[in-house]
């Protein structure tokens, strides 16, 4: 953690084949990460995170099948979310987000990670649609895809997935390519009183939903509008421009 290190991480810790945590974040490391750390295949824990690490994510990561938490965020990596990646099937914590990665989000995320509780990748390049097989996630508590180039709609298997799934309790969409148009994300805001946290930014049409007295658990509400727009802030809830169509 953070100790001011900087410099390259070194290959030969590849060695040290009894690790279980391995975490140098905070710190000012730069360079690729070494295909040498994906021999430590008894890895619970990787943090790498708030670095100046470079280059794309290793697919060898895959042979680390213990790991249950995998932290990258705060780098410099780009490439794409290697699909291998998939291969983690311990994994219940993925924070990849604020780095210079782009392209679609895997499906095989939603097919293969089924354990995951806490997936970040917000502030990428990530575009095209939420894969459907989100929707396969049930054991979510935290989902952040904000500030990225995700096209509407939402999947109907996701939007149910929160419909129904009681311990999602962070969501961020924000800033992203959503139209909403059929109103299907904020369907989700109405139906919910157990909300800690929860974003949404469209960017074309407007928007209207309210907050009501059921979600007094509510601890955070994010509500911004891109581009040309108005709104008001009435005692019953919010109204940012037009109503959904």
């Amino acid at each position: 953690m953070n100790n001011s290190l900087s410099g390259e991480i070194p290959a030969c810790l590849g060695k040290l084949t009894n690790l279980i945590k391995l975490s140098f974040h905070v710190n000012t490391l730069t360079g690729t990460l070494p295909i040498e750390l994906c021999h430590l295949s008894h890895l619970n824990t990787l943090s790498l995170d708030r670095n100046q690490l470079s280059g794309e994510i290793p697919d060898c990561l895959q042979n680390l099948t213990l790991l249950g938490h995998l932290s990258l965020f705060s780098n410099r990596f780009t490439g794409h979310i290697p699909t291998a990646i998939c291969n983690l099937t311990q994994l219940y914590y993925l924070r990849l987000e604020d780095n210079q990665l782009e392209g679609e989000i895997p499906t095989c995320i939603g097919n293969q990670l089924l354990n995951l509780r806490y997936l970040y990748l917000r502030a990428g390049g990530f575009t095209g649609q939420l894969p459907s097989s989100f929707g396969n996630l049930i054991n979510l508590r935290s989902l952040h895809f904000s500030n990225n180039k995700l096209d509407s709609p939402l999947p109907d298997e996701f939007v149910n997935m929160a419909f129904s799934n009681p311990n999602l309790v962070n969501l961020s969409l924000n800033n992203n390519q959503l139209n909403n148009k059929d109103c299907r994300a904020l369907q989700i805001l109405r139906s919910r009183g157990n909300w800690e946290s929860l974003g949404h930014s469209p960017q074309n049409d407007g928007f209207d939903f309210e907050v009501d007295c059921a979600s007094l658990s509510l601890h955070v509400l994010t509500v911004t509008k891109t581009g040309d727009g108005n709104g008001t802030i009435t005692g019953d809830g919010i109204n940012c421009g037009t109503d959904c169509v």
